[in-house]
């Protein structure tokens, strides 16, 4: 068991608090976020939680300058046998940055949201097939009770992937989502939608951290008062890693959509570093 505590300490002046086209107010924001990590390093179990506080005040708000959003991250393996094994993650937000609550930067807002997202997988190996169940779910929450918006989306699925010769990886995998969107602010969003996703790949090992590839996908998704969606894709791939841990991931691809007499086609790439 080890522990490291961490103490960090920002400030941080905007001209435009409130995002707004006129009217802009200035703010000063410190935060002050004593925290810590603790690791615990066992034979046959391995974690890490780790901590923020996010102590933070603000000069712009004429009520509630002092807040306290705080960040919480947990991770543990447990390893029953060489063959089976369960990994637990869960990740805690609260903030009311813009950039912290939407990835994609639609919105300029500052609104208080809660953010959590869990979890689990279990890892079996049958002879030289690698299988894998797992369930992820993550909770979204912003505003209060008059203007609030709540989504909790979930994830059950299962993959399995072997070797076929001496450099070559097969990989088939099924998930199944639901989503529930409700609260004052959710507007034509608002309802439930599930979805069905099948991948599947092929992967050649090109040197001791390399590789290449071929994936493709079929994924199918219901909407409150919508038609179907239906989407396909295929796409080549490449992975090259460090000894370090550190590994870079691109693919290059085509992909289908379809929603009822609509549809569309498009060139698809992502990146994972």
């Amino acid at each position: 068991f080890e522990f490291f505590p961490t103490l960090s300490v920002s400030e941080q002046w905007t001209d435009n608090f409130n995002f707004t086209a006129t009217n802009h107010q200035t703010n000063y924001r410190t935060t002050v976020s004593p925290g810590g990590s603790f690791v615990i390093n066992g034979p046959t179990t391995r974690g890490v939680i780790s901590s923020s506080a996010g102590l933070t005040y603000d000069t712009a708000p004429s009520s509630s300058n002092f807040n306290v959003f705080p960040t919480i991250t947990a991770a543990l393996q447990q390893t029953f046998s060489p063959r089976l094994s369960l990994t637990l993650t869960d990740s805690y937000s609260r903030n009311n940055n813009p950039t912290y609550g939407d990835q994609f930067g639609l919105n300029r807002q500052r609104q208080d949201f809660t953010s959590n997202s869990f979890s689990a997988a279990i890892t079996y190996l049958i002879d030289i097939v690698t299988t894998q169940a797992y369930y992820r779910n993550s909770l979204y929450y912003t505003g209060g009770s008059s203007n609030g918006n709540n989504t909790i989306f979930n994830v059950i699925g299962a993959s399995a992937s072997t070797q076929v010769g001496l450099y070559n990886t097969v990989t088939l995998g099924y998930e199944f989502s639901w989503s529930d969107t409700s609260g004052t602010s959710a507007g034509i969003n608002s309802g439930k939608t599930t979805g069905n996703l099948v991948t599947a790949s092929v992967a050649r090992q090109t040197g001791t951290y390399s590789s290449v590839g071929i994936q493709g996908s079929y994924q199918q998704a219901t909407q409150p008062n919508e038609d179907d969606v239906h989407i396909w894709n295929v796409s080549l791939f490449s992975t090259y890693g460090f000894p370090s841990g550190l590994s870079l991931c691109t693919s290059l691809g085509v992909s289908q959509f379809e929603q009822g007499d609509q549809s569309s086609t498009g060139i698809t790439s992502n990146s994972n570093l």
